[in-house]
């Protein structure tokens, strides 16, 4: 592919990532449920395997003004369509004669809206707009992982140290990750935010713990309000989802890839992939090594890194494999103990 049809079909992916919450009402409404998870679960992998992988370099580079102005609208687009169809289903949700297959179809298709919704979030974290990040923060709150926002800048400093949570080990399945990072990470957020509150002498509502607290508790009580026991179901599974697809990102992205404290940080303590449909349906987190060598960058910037861990798949397509560990370990384990090795040696 030529770099120009190269950069439009990046474009025009990118510019679709707002779309994937739009397919929980469609399926809906042309009767076929199941067309979101359909599309995530099995069209995005397919279509990974049979494009070309991703190894462009930087969108911005050269772009018009119009093009950045639009990639730049593009997260916050996500999340304003995700609020939008979480408030359609919530009226929907109302209505007593849909068929309880239905039900469940609808319920599990937002659900994974709100799982590309923490991707944005992450995305907007990571902007200087004091915007950016309370749309994050508000995100995270929604899907009652509100505490993300405040632990995962010190993520940024600890990466690649077991101590210091989201690197797992060699071995650890994703489901032993998801608790033990899960808690590591509330207790993390509670004491940075606590002695940033303590230290400037602030008001109990002035500290982001207990503001994103109270805000995840008024979504839960509006999602209730609206739609009773289906709309308390609908939010507890969405933040599931959420939840879960924040922790699994971090899994996939640091599985076994461990330093000693001395050693420096690097892009070899993160796993990349150039899986073009995933990379333009998570916003590029998949370019995970360049990420966190230059947190700032927007995601349209970041680069494909060579000598970098490469996953053998996309994030999608290793989301079935990551819940079984003993398929995960198959795959994974013997990568991995190639760069941490190499690594601690240099």
């Amino acid at each position: 592919m030529a770099p120009l049809r190269w950069r439009v079909a990046k474009f025009f992916a990118f510019s679709a990532f707002p779309t994937i919450p739009l397919l929980a009402p469609l399926g809906f409404y042309v009767d076929v449920p199941w067309l979101t998870p359909a599309v995530v679960l099995i069209g995005i992998p397919v279509s990974d395997f049979m494009l070309r992988k991703d190894e462009s370099g930087p969108f911005g580079r050269g772009a018009s003004e119009a093009t950045i102005a639009w990639l730049h609208l593009i997260p916050y687009l996500y999340v304003l369509v995700w609020a939008g169809t979480l408030a359609w289903a919530l009226l929907v949700l109302q209505i007593n004669e849909i068929p309880r297959p239905t039900v469940a179809w609808l319920i599990l298709s937002v659900s994974i809206g709100s799982a590309f919704a923490t991707c944005a979030a992450h995305e907007l974290l990571h902007w200087p707009e004091a915007s950016a990040r309370a749309v994050a923060r508000l995100v995270m709150a929604t899907v009652a992982y509100g505490h993300f926002p405040i632990e995962h800048l010190n993520h940024h400093v600890t990466l690649g140290l077991t101590s210091g949570g989201t690197t797992p080990l060699i071995g650890q399945s994703v489901w032993s990750f998801l608790v033990s990072n899960a808690v590591f990470s509330f207790r993390s957020a509670w004491r940075t935010e606590r002695r940033r509150h303590c230290g400037k002498s602030l008001p109990l509502l002035r500290n982001r713990f207990v503001q994103q607290l109270f805000l995840t508790s008024l979504m839960l009580i509006v999602f209730t309000s609206v739609a009773g026991t289906l709309g308390l179901l609908l939010f507890i599974l969405q933040a599931a989802s959420g939840i879960y697809t924040t922790e699994y990102v971090n899994y996939a992205q640091h599985y076994g890839l461990s330093r000693v404290s001395e050693a420096p940080l690097s892009g070899r303590l993160s796993w990349s992939s150039n899986a073009f449909a995933t990379n333009a349906a998570t916003l590029n987190i998949t370019r995970h090594a360049d990420h966190h060598l230059r947190a700032g960058v927007r995601y349209y910037d970041l680069e494909h890194m060579e000598g970098v861990p490469l996953l053998p798949a996309g994030y999608l397509a290793l989301f079935i494999p990551a819940m079984i560990p003993p398929l995960w370990r198959r795959l994974m384990d013997k990568r991995a103990s190639l760069f941490t090795k190499d690594h601690q040696q240099q």
